[in-house]
């Protein structure tokens, strides 16, 4: 059951990380920017669905809309990474910077309070971990 709920937590830290970049680059490719390689491969999905420079253009403003609105903090569709949302359309993302961005989230998301680390060793016979003060404190106070 932990393995399933974990997969889940990793499929979607991936998937917003993946849409955050796509986001950026349709913003990009909207505007006439080239693309990096990994801008094209985010974006592939959704260009191939494109039937015109218009539409793609329309997509675009739609996607740098919505980074706009989520650096103004009204826009929570899905946990994007900030650092990537809040790029210039102009500045293209580079791998090494989508790799620093998991490395970064995937740190803060193991110091959040209700989040926690375990070993084998801290998990008993039925699967269950014995949860903290700090941990139970930390999650009932997200409902």
């Amino acid at each position: 059951m932990a393995t399933t709920a974990a997969e889940g937590r990793i499929d979607r830290f991936r998937s917003n990380l993946l849409l955050a970049s796509a986001l950026h680059g349709i913003a990009r490719r909207g505007k006439g920017h080239d693309l990096t390689e990994l801008e094209r491969l985010a974006t592939r999905p959704f260009m191939t669905m494109t039937e015109s420079e218009e539409e793609i253009a329309a997509l675009g403003q739609i996607c740098s809309e919505a980074k706009a609105a989520a650096r103004s903090r009204s826009f929570a569709a899905f946990s994007a990474p900030s650092a990537i949302m809040s790029m210039p359309d102009d500045e293209p993302l580079t791998k090494e910077q989508f790799n620093d961005q998991i490395r970064e989230l995937g740190e803060e998301t193991v110091l959040q309070p209700h989040i926690r680390a375990v070993s084998s060793d801290q998990v008993q016979a039925d699967g269950s971990v014995i949860p903290t003060e700090a941990f139970a404190t930390a999650s009932s106070a997200l409902g």
